[in-house]
């Protein structure tokens, strides 16, 4: 089971983004948090940077909460499973930044 995230989609066109760049990332039971990667979004600082002006996330329920919970959620994921290695993820498909924050490189909402 997991939830997916996107930037609210009436931010999307303020932030020069288009529909298919709205996925932040999906959180899943027992894995860390991933993010999705975009050309412009490959660490967690673009993904702070953007999402700081915008000041909130949407599920992919409609649901709106606020950034605090969401940085909160993905923060408490950091010690769970990894992507890197999973058979079904090749090591092109996610990368780790500095940080230690995954992202994948292929659409998986």
């Amino acid at each position: 089971m997991g939830t997916n995230f996107f930037l609210p989609e009436n931010h999307i066109l303020a932030q020069g983004m288009t529909e298919d760049q709205r996925h932040v990332g999906k959180a899943s039971a027992g894995w860390k948090f991933l993010f999705q990667s975009h050309p412009h979004i490959v660490c967690l600082d673009g993904w702070k940077a953007l999402l700081n002006k915008v000041g909130e996330v949407e599920t992919e329920y409609g649901e709106i909460r606020p950034l605090d919970d969401f940085w909160k959620m993905v923060e408490e994921t950091q010690s769970l499973r990894t992507h890197k290695g999973y058979v079904q993820h090749g090591p092109e498909w996610v990368h780790e930044d500095r940080g230690g924050y995954e992202f994948g490189h292929r659409p998986f909402f």
